[in-house]
């Protein structure tokens, strides 16, 4: 009589084992499928805004103004007033 029990046990380890490796890899899927989404819509990203300064750039031109970094060594850099383009 134990030793069917203890097979019974042994079984349902096994099945309920089984269960949590498949609920994993469903859960590792998505993630991995989120990933991918994530990466295409910066890529959309980078895409419209290189678009967004094409586009400022053709109808009247950038418009620059100097920015400083914050910082001990704050760099100059310039950044379009009308589209956000930093040079």
């Amino acid at each position: 009589m134990n030793e069917v029990k203890i097979k019974e046990q042994e079984e349902y380890k096994k099945y309920a084992i089984c269960e949590y490796n498949n609920r994993l890899n469903r859960l590792r899927n998505m993630k991995t499928e989120y990933f991918k989404k994530i990466e295409e819509i910066g890529n959309e990203i980078k895409v419209v805004q290189n678009h967004k300064h094409n586009f400022c750039s053709s109808v009247r031109g950038h418009t620059f103004r100097e920015e400083l970094e914050d910082g001990l060594y704050g760099e100059r850099y310039k950044v379009c007033t009308t589209c956000g383009l930093e040079v």
